[in-house]
């Protein structure tokens, strides 16, 4: 199969994963293009056909990491400019976690931000690494239903489909629920 088809295939996929790690939109965008245009050029050097897609997930975390890297060596914005948000800069992965409730948002800023083990995060919050494991579960669930960009791949659905989160509810529909 052609690169161009294979990279096509996998865009949707590829985006999703991206913006899932990102904090922006838009910065999700430009590292997608740093993505496929580092595939396309260095498609050469993929030894077996049926590992692209590992191959190509593998250049993704590395530009993913790259760009991290790169915004760890800028100097800290003021205090003031860092708590209040731009305008255009928040991204749904932002907006959802604030929808999230405060333990919810505590726990998965611990092991996702921070990238505490399960059971460092156990010990900052004061519970046994079962409670953990329990609580990082339904919060990833919560997260899912609320998170508006909805699964491209087969295997998110399916999963999905299994917890009955198959239908995200649209923007405003957590409010309308709320009013009720």
């Amino acid at each position: 199969m052609e690169i161009e088809k294979l990279l096509e295939a996998e865009r949707p996929v590829l985006e999703r994963f991206l913006r899932l790690r990102l904090p922006t939109k838009d910065d999700a965008e430009d590292v997608l293009q740093e993505v496929l245009l580092a595939a396309y050029q260095k498609h050469g050097t993929l030894r077996d056909e049926s590992r692209f897609r590992p191959w190509l997930y593998r250049i993704a975390r590395n530009r993913v990491n790259d760009w991290y890297r790169a915004r760890r060596d800028e100097p800290e914005p003021e205090a003031e400019e860092a708590d209040a948000p731009r305008a255009g800069e928040e991204s749904e992965v932002v907006e959802t976690l604030r929808k999230l409730p405060e333990r919810d948002r505590e726990l998965l800023y611990l092991l996702y931000w921070l990238e505490l083990p399960q059971a460092e995060a156990a010990r900052r919050l004061g519970v046994p690494p079962g409670t953990v494991k329990s609580r990082l579960f339904a919060a990833k669930k919560r997260f899912r239903a609320l998170y508006p960009i909805p699964p491209r791949s087969k295997r998110e659905e399916t999963r999905l489909k299994q917890y009955n989160l198959s239908t995200i509810p649209k923007k405003g529909a957590q409010k309308q629920a709320l009013k009720r």
